[in-house]
């Protein structure tokens, strides 16, 4: 279960700080998750619901899951040119930012049932989102947060490689060259 991704999902909803354009649900559910995990997840996502949904499943399967849904739960529909994707936030409710007119809130974005949502074909379940204990100060560039993982301290090596003047390239996810000039 993901709360944080659920509660962020539905503060997503009511704030000015996500796109609610229609027909952007791609970009809408990437901003959400961004706001949680920063960069983490940038290879996988898309121009296109479908696409990233495709990307999940190839690269990424240990993060396809099944029902009942969780919230923070992802949920894909992978029909049409472009398919849709929502965050499932509990209580039979999906957070979404779509053309229909449904549930809308704020511009484009709002809930619908799981019932109005319609067929899932890919669901996604992001873990949730560690909390920083502490920061790596490199002095004159950055302030990167590290976590606790298994008794080691653990940092993420894109924010440090880029604080260092390194140039990451995700072309060929989940391959990363981390090249300096």
């Amino acid at each position: 279960m993901n709360e944080a991704l659920a509660a962020a999902a539905i503060a997503g909803i009511t704030s000015g700080g996500t796109t609610s354009v229609g027909g952007r649900c791609q970009q809408w559910v990437r901003e959400v998750a961004q706001g949680e995990y920063g960069h983490e997840y940038d290879g996988f996502w898309g121009a296109s619901a479908k696409t990233t949904a495709q990307a999940f499943v190839k690269h990424g399967p240990q993060f396809v899951a099944s029902k009942p849904y969780q919230p923070g739960d992802i949920l894909y529909k992978t029909n049409g040119v472009n398919g849709h994707v929502g965050i499932y936030v509990g209580h039979g409710l999906v957070a979404e930012n779509s053309s229909s007119t449904r549930g809308r809130i704020l511009g484009a974005k709002g809930f619908r049932t799981v019932s109005q949502y319609g067929t899932v074909n890919v669901v996604v379940r992001l873990p949730a989102p560690e909390k920083a204990v502490g920061l790596v100060v490199i002095p004159g560039a950055a302030e990167i947060p590290y976590y606790m993982k298994d008794g080691s301290a653990v940092v993420k090596l894109r924010p440090i490689a880029e604080a260092l003047g390194a140039t990451i390239d995700t072309q060929d996810w989940p391959t990363i060259v981390v090249e300096r000039g």
